[in-house]
């Protein structure tokens, strides 16, 4: 779309509105080249967009996920000047914060920093469970996350293929962390009545080794409006 609006111009193809969907991925999994590796572009045959292979959603949030850019930095001071004549970037902080409603097993061992669950089999008069031992630890796991969000109908349209149960849906926009480890923030979980129980983590991102130089920390992805080929 093109800019308008007289005096004070604006494209709406550039809004961009939740809710968010959040995915992880252990380390393990390879470092996604673009958001087509973390989930598809074509809804399969029940409408739906399930999580490529090693990616898991987070499902549930009781708040809005949250993406912060941060940086600090320090004055050169000279001796001829009364102040600083130059500033100096010192520190490049980036965040994604995911809000976990989804409880169970699996979310839990990412919360807790717990190695693993246990099944306990079902008994007579007892039903089967999952245990998740949570102990003391000295290091945190690296996760890969991502954050996908999609413009508000009529901000662009995507036409998916004619073999697609999905006719058109607007255009999405991502973030991908590529290597990001949890804060040493605290999480907490609130129990209150008609509320639901939610828990708050936070990703900070990491540099990751195979980035090339300015992409340390990942990327953005801008979904183009457009008809998707059919293969």
């Amino acid at each position: 779309m093109a800019m308008h609006g007289g005096r004070t111009p604006f494209d709406e193809g550039g809004a961009l509105t939740g809710p968010a969907r959040v995915l992880y991925a252990p380390l393990a999994t390879a470092v996604p080249v673009d958001i087509w590796d973390i989930i598809p572009a074509v809804a399969d045959v029940d409408g739906e967009y399930p999580a490529e292979t090693g990616w898991f959603d987070f499902g549930l949030a009781a708040d809005a996920p949250t993406y912060t850019h941060s940086r600090e930095s320090e004055g050169l001071e000279y001796q001829q000047p009364s102040g600083a004549l130059f500033q100096a970037i010192t520190a490049v902080e980036r965040n994604l914060t995911a809000q976990i409603a989804h409880i169970d097993e699996i979310t839990l061992q990412i919360i807790e920093n717990a190695l693993s669950a246990s099944t306990i089999s079902s008994a007579p008069n007892e039903s089967a469970l999952k245990k998740v031992n949570v102990g003391l630890y000295s290091d945190v796991p690296v996760w890969r996350v991502a954050l996908v969000s999609f413009r508000p109908s009529g901000a662009g349209v995507v036409t998916e293929p004619v073999a697609s149960p999905v006719d058109t849906r607007p255009p999405l926009v991502a973030r991908i962390i590529p290597r990001a480890v949890i804060t040493a923030d605290e999480t907490e979980m609130s129990f209150a009545r008609g509320e639901p129980t939610n828990a708050e983590c936070t990703f900070v991102a990491q540099s990751e080794p195979t980035a090339p130089a300015g992409g340390e920390h990942g990327y953005w992805i801008v979904e183009q409006p457009g008809t998707i080929a059919i293969a």
